[in-house]
């Protein structure tokens, strides 16, 4: 039988540059490796999901702005 995952809201911290306009988002995810990690931008809205051994960490941040991925 699979063991049953705790599901967790993660800690997160977001910062706004108020002369760029840049948003940035620090999302903490014990244990997690980096390509577990999921992130969804529709909108104002910003899923971030994650996934460890023993939890499955999911965020949804609704913000009052559109977003829009920046070009790296």
């Amino acid at each position: 039988m699979p063991a049953i995952k705790q599901r967790i809201e993660p800690e997160i911290c977001t910062y706004l540059d108020p002369e760029t306009k840049i948003l940035t988002i620090e999302v903490l995810f014990p244990n997690v490796n980096k390509e577990k990690i999921q992130i969804k931008i529709k909108n104002d809205a910003l899923l971030i999901k994650a996934e460890s051994e023993d939890a499955e960490y999911v965020k949804y941040v609704y913000l009052v702005m559109r977003l829009k991925k920046r070009n790296e």
